[in-house]
């Protein structure tokens, strides 16, 4: 390898993370939109029956917590 395609390389790597830094920075800056504030899933329309948040859900069921 020369010492080119090295540099190149080390180049598109520092490139490609600092445009995914950048864009992580510009999402969070990104305001909620309205009525998105507090959503809640709706495990009734979900077909996943092993899901976390299920699970979640029905341990609080069964505690009371609902």
């Amino acid at each position: 390898m020369s010492p080119l395609s090295i540099i190149v390389a080390v180049i598109l790597v520092v490139g490609l993370f600092g445009i995914n830094v950048w864009l992580y920075r510009a999402n969070q800056a990104t305001p909620v939109p309205e009525g998105c504030e507090d959503l809640t899933p709706q495990c009734a329309t979900c077909g996943i029956v092993d899901c976390a948040i299920r699970s979640k859900q029905r341990k609080g069921e069964e505690n009371g917590n609902r």
